[in-house]
């Protein structure tokens, strides 16, 4: 019976061994593939080029993804229901108006079915001026494979997708903060 035991357990030590090799390649992989973007299809995933869309806003005006190339983008996708998307709205609004004169940009996609008759009242509870987005038939949701909300998507200034961020965040933390800085410092 053991003589199954250490092929399998030279197979398992390997593969573990593999995945360290890979950790490193990875960082690698993912700096090549952004140089390529241009040429890649879109994608939800890092690495790839972010699934452009158009989605109306507050006042009804269609704001599309192409719009914000050159800047930095943090995708949010949330709704006025929602109590963890409640509860990163003030840092978000914070990390916003610290680096939106740099090139940062917030489009906070709502999945509320009410639209702008429940984000706009929102918006003013809450005193946020990033641009809210309205997703009513949640076609942009599957287009980034969402599954639950909160959920953050942020974009390069070559529209390339950074990095995917599921939950509720503090968005004004420190590591948060860096992450932006790092992102605006890219050419």
């Amino acid at each position: 019976m053991m003589h199954w035991f250490l092929p399998l357990s030279l197979l398992l030590f390997g593969l573990a061994g593999m995945s360290c090799d890979q950790i490193t390649s990875t960082t690698v992989e993912a700096k090549e593939q952004r140089s390529i973007a241009a040429s890649t299809p879109e994608s939800p995933r890092v690495g790839f080029r972010a699934p452009t869309f158009s989605l109306p806003d507050l006042h009804g005006d269609a704001v599309t993804l192409p719009d914000f190339r050159g800047q930095v983008v943090l995708l949010n996708f949330w709704a006025t229901w929602c109590g963890p998307c409640t509860v990163e709205m003030p840092s978000m609004e914070q990390l916003y108006r610290e680096f939106h004169d740099e090139g940062f940009e917030i489009l906070a996609v709502s999945i509320d079915l009410q639209g702008q008759r429940v984000t706009k009242p929102y918006k003013e509870q809450f005193g946020l001026s990033f641009p809210i987005l309205h997703d009513l038939r949640h076609e942009v949701n599957a287009a980034y494979h969402i599954r639950s909300i909160p959920a953050s998507v942020l974009i390069g200034k070559d529209g390339v997708i950074a990095k995917r961020v599921p939950g509720a965040r503090d968005w004004y933390s420190e590591k948060a903060r860096t992450m932006i800085r790092q992102l605006l410092d890219t050419a």
